[in-house]
C-alpha cells in the first residue's frame, strides 16, 4: 500500500463485467483454447466483477482513459515482453 493512497483504493474503469466475460476477453488475448468449465451456480460465486474507484478518483482527482479491452491488451503485452515470451 502506497502512503498516499487511501486504504483500499482501486484502479478499474469502474464497469461491471461479467466474470465469464472477464475470461473470455483474456483467453482471447493470448490465444488460448482453454475454456470455462461449467459447474452448478451457487449461492455465492461470484457472477460478475466491478472496482470501486471512487476512493482514487477523489484522492487524486483520478479518472480511468482506458477501456478494459485496451488494458487487458496492453497488460498481457507487457508481459509478454517482461517475459520474453
Amino acid at each position: 500500500q502506497l502512503a498516499w493512497l487511501p486504504s483500499g483504493s482501486c484502479l478499474g474503469t469502474g464497469r461491471e463485467v461479467p466474470t465469464k466475460a472477464l475470461f473470455e476477453m483474456i483467453a482471447s488475448e493470448i490465444a488460448t483454447d482453454i475454456r470455462p468449465t461449467p459447474r452448478p451456480e451457487v449461492s455465492d460465486a461470484v457472477k460478475r466483477m466491478s472496482l470501486d474507484t471512487s476512493a482514487i478518483a477523489k484522492a487524486m482527482f483520478w479518472k480511468s482513459s482506458v477501456e478494459l479491452e485496451e488494458g487487458i491488451r496492453a497488460t498481457i503485452a507487457w508481459y509478454r515482453d517482461f517475459l520474453k515470451i
